[in-house]
């Protein structure tokens, strides 16, 4: 929906079809935008451009009758990629993160009057939005590794966050999916930077393996003292979270989120050694990061009755699952937990 909601931005007609109608395609339709409710060869007579993710069956309908009339057909994957390549594009990649990380960068941007494009994978609270046309030389995307289009993406910064199982569906084991990291890495710009958590695991193997040209940057962060961007004096509360933050050991100010979880010190620290590589003041990083207000459904409270709060998640990995209950028990509360599956792969490991 966020691809249709910018080319839509941008002046072009857009039309969709989706199975049956859903608070994505409400969004489309309040915005001007045709989501017709089935597939029917009927809804590309005027159509210059068909746009299909990678879910859609080859044998859909519409990707049929744009195959006989020989239609130009794209991957959702490829048409980001040429938006993103084109600009300054700030990319964040990983399993665990890309969401708030990247609207945490974007607000960052918006902050110093950047006025970015951003293409993301939650509603970012503050802007009620998932997508947004900017006026800047900058693009703010979170990547999509689930069918290596990731690999389409040539950024003027990459963000990696971590790697963990996932996707094995796609890739046929980990490590594959950690060498396709390393070819992501290769895709940096000349002169890019690249921003990746020394702490993880994987990623620290995954830095012995990559190849930066002298006009590249790596730049490093973590609550290790050994990353360039570290945390320290970390402070967790129930619904926010406070650390000092170090550039080589030398501190360079104080950090307060609104935002719970050991997992968001990490988010941050990306955002402001990305925020930094541009050039944004250090008071605009600071402000912007206090105001941010979240994403929806990442620990968004939804309400309190009755003594009892709701709050909703979108945690559907095995680690994002462990973290959300451990922030939840900074509630001392006690939780009930109610779960969603989202992928049959991400539950058959153990």
């Amino acid at each position: 929906s966020g691809l249709a909601k910018v080319l839509s931005e941008k002046g072009y007609r857009v039309t969709g079809s989706d199975i049956k109608k859903n608070v994505f395609t409400e969004q489309l339709e309040r915005r001007g935008i045709t989501v017709y409710q089935g597939h029917s060869p009927s809804h590309l007579n005027q159509a210059d451009l068909v746009i299909a993710s990678s879910v859609i069956s080859p044998d859909n309908p519409e990707l049929q009758i744009a195959k006989r009339r020989r239609m130009r057909t794209v991957s959702r994957g490829a048409l980001l990629a040429e938006l993103v390549n084109r600009k300054k594009g700030i990319v964040v990649a990983g399993t665990h993160g890309k969401t708030t990380t990247s609207s945490l960068v974007y607000s960052i941007l918006r902050q110093a009057g950047k006025d970015p494009t951003m293409f993301i994978g939650g509603e970012v609270n503050d802007f009620g939005a998932n997508s947004k046309l900017g006026s800047s030389e900058y693009v703010v995307a979170e990547s999509d590794e689930s069918d290596g289009s990731f690999l389409l993406l040539s950024p003027s910064i990459s963000i990696l966050t971590n790697v963990e199982d996932d996707h094995i569906d796609y890739y046929g084991s980990k490590d594959k999916l950690v060498q396709a990291f390393v070819q992501f890495t290769g895709r940096l710009k000349p002169a890019g930077t690249l921003i990746m958590n020394i702490d993880d695991p994987c990623l620290s193997n995954v830095i012995k393996n990559i190849s930066l040209s002298p006009s590249q940057k790596l730049i490093t962060y973590g609550i290790s003292p050994m990353a360039d961007f570290s945390a320290k004096k970390v402070k967790l509360k129930q619904f926010s979270s406070s650390y000092e933050i170090n550039y080589q050991g030398k501190k360079i100010g104080d950090i307060e989120l609104s935002l719970p979880g050991r997992h968001n010190i990490y988010n941050s620290l990306a955002s402001v050694a990305a925020g930094l590589d541009i050039g944004i003041g250090w008071e605009e990083i600071k402000k912007a990061l206090l105001l941010f207000s979240g994403v929806k459904r990442r620990f968004e409270l939804i309400g309190e009755k009755s003594g009892i709060l709701v709050i909703d998640d979108y945690a559907h990995h095995p680690t994002e699952i462990k973290v959300t209950l451990e922030v939840a028990a900074k509630l001392e509360r006690r939780t009930i937990a109610i779960f969603q599956p989202h992928r049959y792969t991400r539950l058959t490991k153990n």
